[in-house]
């Protein structure tokens, strides 16, 4: 809130009154003689400082000039102090001491010697000091000492983030705007763990951030469907039966090629083995399917990582290979 200062202020006139009257105040005539210099020059003084801006310098001033007349009294002194505290106001209220300035206008609210029109501004500039201070109050800063805690309620010590950012390890005390705010603890040991809380202005909280103990990661484990077992066992007890076929057909070959043989016994044999081969190549290619399609079924629904596994199966001479690699 920005509060403008007068745009006038009592000038020679005012203070030429304020000494006359001065003048006037029954005292000992060396004591009358002294108060109206001191007075006259800090008052001086203070419109110079007034001036040029000085308003720190323009308050000591007057400071001084109430000082001197401290031990006066009558309705002259009265009006004279009035004079000097309405200085005091305007230039605390330039310099934003609000609750200095809120002390000296409540008393010049019913003072003696101000005009109609520097009671209005009185008036004025005590509702903009209320409401400067109201703002302030509302928007007055708060702290947090913010602690973790684990299951067990022990403090631990955890890396605390407020409002997104890095804040340090607690327990750890902030000063920050009224408001909501997010804090976040995490550590080693516990599970990061949120809480959104409110701080109201000027308040003093202590925020207990209770965690959980971090899950361990659990190691992978290998738990294959059992239909997925059975299909592949039986693709393997077909393929190894092609194996047996083809193994038979090769030796009824052999029977076949061997010169000692029949011609019935050359032709018998010829025509096992083609059944035999036949068979065994059935066998391999059923087996094989259901081999595959078993082990396929392993990788996806048992076997934690199947992007590591791999089957192969090979056939060479008279034998056939299979190979993994899980």
């Amino acid at each position: 809130m920005t509060i403008v200062p007068p745009a006038k202020m009592v000038g020679t006139l005012g203070v030429a009154v304020l000494l006359a009257a001065l003048t006037w105040m029954p005292a000992p005539t060396w004591a009358q003689a002294d108060t109206a210099g001191a007075f006259n020059g800090s008052v001086d003084e203070a419109l110079a400082h007034r001036k040029a801006g000085r308003h720190d310098q323009a308050l000591k001033a007057l400071a001084r000039a109430l000082s001197a007349i401290r031990d006066r009294s009558g309705p002259q002194a009265d009006v004279a102090r009035s004079r000097v505290r309405y200085y005091q106001s305007l230039s605390l209220v330039v310099l934003k001491r609000f609750e200095d300035a809120r002390a000296v206008l409540v008393l010049l609210k019913d003072a003696p010697g101000l005009s109609a029109e520097e009671r209005a501004t009185v008036v004025a500039r005590l509702g903009e000091v209320e409401a400067a201070l109201a703002e302030a109050k509302r928007n007055r800063p708060g702290t947090v000492l913010v602690i973790a805690m684990d299951a067990d309620g022990r403090e631990v010590a955890a890396q605390a983030r407020v409002d997104g950012e890095p804040r340090g390890t607690t327990p750890l005390k902030l000063t920050l705007p009224p408001g909501e705010h997010s804090v976040s603890v995490s550590a080693p040991a516990i599970a990061d763990t949120s809480q959104v809380f409110l701080l109201p202005p000027g308040v003093d909280l202590r925020l207990v951030v209770r965690t959980k103990r971090r899950a361990l990661p659990q190691e992978a484990s290998f738990d294959p469907p059992a239909g997925a077992w059975v299909v592949a066992g039986s693709g393997l007890a077909l393929v190894a039966g092609a194996i047996g076929l083809y193994v038979a057909a090769g030796a009824d070959l052999d029977a076949y090629r061997d010169p000692a043989s029949t011609r019935r016994q050359a032709i018998d044999a010829y025509d096992a083995a083609v059944v035999k081969n036949d068979a065994s190549v059935a066998l391999f290619i059923g087996g094989g399917a259901l081999l595959v399609g078993g082990i396929t079924w392993l990788l996806l629904d048992g076997w934690p990582e199947p992007s590591k596994a791999s089957v192969s199966v090979s056939v060479h001479g008279r034998g056939l290979g299979l190979s993994g690699t899980f």
